[in-house]
């Protein structure tokens, strides 16, 4: 039988080769890196790609989005936002980026996140390193970096269970994230961290996991339905309990911990939390 990490592989395999489909349409077109972004998350927002079905450019009119109220999470507390209201994942990360010589995504799908860091201000000259477990995803990560041929940037296989850091051992100053990737990788391996720390550079790593039901698992509203939408799609409930075991061990250094800092009720899934660490020798 498939256990659960293969079956999100797959599942990403197929979703990724149907945003291929997408952008082979957008890509026609646009040869601007940060408009073809743009244009596909406005045509992909609201639709789904599961099992190799391609997404229509569909978009909400224009005053309907204006007045659509999204019902958020912001620091634990529900409040309501217009659509266009939203926490800026890459400029929380693009701060977090400058004077890295290297800035490294786990589970980084088709490199948006890097991408956009980088747009965002990033250092120019540092290596940019899409670390993403599925073929499909790669592949588009490698032919969104021609429109940007200035910026270094290579995609390379990866798993949580075995990670490979050789690709990185030349740097000195890394900045490692994730970004709602380890959710899908259940149990979450102790040895992750244990590879973290046998990195010889200083590593900055910043967790962006919905994990907070897991750092705060007292029985509000709010962690009940996270932990509900945990437990139906089978994401990660121990990702948390390894970090801090991680931490006694002496393989890394918490710094920040951050629960439930944003997110839609609408999609329990999205409630994020922050975490930042440092890896230890």
């Amino acid at each position: 039988m498939e256990d659960a990490d293969d079956a999100w592989i797959s599942f990403y395999e197929k979703s990724w080769a149907s945003r291929a489909l997408l952008f082979d349409k957008i890509l026609n077109e646009e040869k601007n890196l940060h408009r073809a972004l743009r244009l596909f998350e406005a045509a992909a927002s609201g639709n789904k790609a599961d099992e190799g079905n391609e997404l229509s450019s569909v978009t909400d009119d224009a005053i309907d989005s204006l007045m659509k109220r999204v019902h958020s999470i912001s620091f634990g507390k529900e409040i309501v936002l217009s659509k266009y209201h939203n926490f800026s994942m890459s400029l929380m990360l693009a701060d977090f980026s400058k004077n890295r010589d290297c800035i490294i995504e786990l589970g980084s799908g088709y490199g948006k996140q890097l991408f956009d860091i980088y747009l965002n201000g990033g250092p120019s000259e540092a290596r940019y390193i899409a670390a993403e477990p599925t073929t499909s995803g790669r592949d588009m990560c490698n032919r969104l970096s021609k429109l940007e041929p200035a910026m270094n940037i290579a995609s390379v296989p990866f798993d949580f269970n075995n990670p490979d850091f050789s690709h990185i051992s030349e740097f000195s100053n890394i900045l490692m994230f994730t970004s709602w990737s380890a959710m899908f990788v259940q149990p979450f391996p102790f040895s992750f961290f244990e590879s973290i720390s046998s990195i010889e550079g200083a590593v900055t790593c910043v967790f962006c996991e919905p994990i907070g039901f897991q750092i705060q698992p007292e029985n509000t509203d709010l962690q009940s339905l996270v932990r509900r939408v945990v437990s139906e799609q089978k994401f990660n409930t121990d990702f948390f309990s390894k970090l801090i075991a991680a931490q006694k061990s002496c393989l890394i250094d918490v710094d920040l911990i951050i629960s439930d800092i944003c997110g839609s009720l609408d999609d329990a899934g999205t409630i994020g939390s922050v975490i930042v660490a440092r890896n230890m020798h």
